[in-house]
């Protein structure tokens, strides 16, 4: 987890991951893991909001070059 400074000397958590997935499944488990701290019912939802974005991308578009999630204080 990194740290960075906000307007007005407050201290904001930022976590960042960015992966090339192959499959779905790869995307739901990172995102998994990259959501471990968040309470459970939206975990839940944005786990499976990444997993249907990245199906739809292979299916679609022939896949997804890369997924980014980044979460700090106010927003993921």
């Amino acid at each position: 987890m990194q740290q960075s400074q906000l307007a007005g000397g407050h201290a904001e958590h930022l976590l960042e991951h960015t992966w090339r997935p192959e499959r779905p499944a790869q995307a739901r488990d990172a995102a998994a893991d990259f959501l471990l701290d968040l309470p459970p019912p939206l975990a839940t939802d944005l786990v499976l909001l990444v997993f249907e974005l990245v199906a739809n991308t292979v299916r679609h578009a022939g896949g997804a070059s890369a997924v980014s999630l980044r979460a700090d204080c106010r927003s993921i």
